[in-house]
């Protein structure tokens, strides 16, 4: 697991650990948000014989990837993104009917320029959320008018690195509606508008459904 900022991911962290113990399994989380050498801990999931190795971050590295495939006895699944390896179950959302849809109701809410804001693109895992809401403003005749990534699910760096777009671009020029990967980018979003300003002319559409979601700050 990677991300331990992503509210989603220790919600779902929750209810996987509280499932697979009610089956009689033991639970080993390993953390891999540093850098850490991933292999290592698959080589020590397979020397502790463990049943199978379940994927619940952002990026899956190389090294990962290639233990992956030399120790076969272990299945490997991906949780909530897609994967390019033919080896693993990847688990996922229909993001490309989720992204349809967030950009119908964008549209219907009367905006006409687009954001999206995602964490860093890679090639091992991936979300289709974008290439979705992209193609249906085309379908619809708009086009995504900006592409913001912000470094790593974090709260408060999508609050800094939105709030140096709000103070560049002057209210008239700011986009409409605004597509966050996730509720954690949405909610630094928010934070960065009710500071900057500009809170009532913008529309912000999260994505996981987090219970802060319901907060009135929110």
């Amino acid at each position: 697991m990677d991300h331990f900022e992503n509210q989603n991911v220790i919600k779902v962290l929750g209810k996987l650990t509280s499932a697979l113990q009610k089956q009689g399994l033991r639970v080993l989380l390993i953390n891999v948000t540093h850098g850490d050498n991933v292999s290592e801990f698959v080589e020590l999931a397979d020397q502790h014989q463990a049943d199978g190795v379940i994927f619940l971050g952002a990026t899956l590295t190389e090294d990962f990837i290639s233990t992956a495939r030399e120790i076969t006895r272990i299945p490997l699944v991906v949780a909530f993104r897609d994967c390019y390896l033919d080896e693993p179950l990847v688990i996922n959302t229909n993001d490309t009917k989720a992204g349809e849809q967030i950009a119908d109701l964008c549209i219907k809410e009367g905006a006409k320029t687009f954001a999206y804001l995602s964490s860093p693109q890679n090639t091992s895992t991936y979300l289709k959320r974008k290439d979705a809401y992209e193609a249906r403003l085309k379908e619809c005749g708009f086009t995504l008018d900006r592409h913001i990534e912000i470094g790593r699910y974090d709260q408060f760096l999508a609050s800094e690195i939105f709030g140096r777009y709000l103070d560049k671009t002057p209210i008239v020029e700011r986009v409409d509606a605004v597509f966050c990967e996730n509720d954690t980018i949405a909610f630094g979003v928010i934070d960065a508008l009710k500071l900057k300003g500009g809170y009532a002319q913008m529309s912000v559409v999260g994505f996981d459904n987090v219970p802060f979601g319901a907060s009135s700050a929110y």
